[in-house]
């Protein structure tokens, strides 16, 4: 690695950075929905279950 900076590189993986950042963003609210929405089926199930016949 030379002593002079390379600002094409460095902009290339701030880009990807951000990218990436973003990707995991929106995969982790993705499955923050996706847990809640599974939570609310079992819970909903569990209710169901719970409740006396008729």
């Amino acid at each position: 690695m030379t002593s002079s900076i390379n600002t094409e590189y460095l902009a290339e993986q701030i880009s990807k950075r951000k990218d990436y950042e973003e990707v995991m963003l929106s995969l982790l609210t993705f499955s923050l929905e996706a847990e809640i929405g599974l939570c609310h089926i079992s819970l909903g199930s569990s209710y169901i279950s719970t409740s006396p016949p008729g």
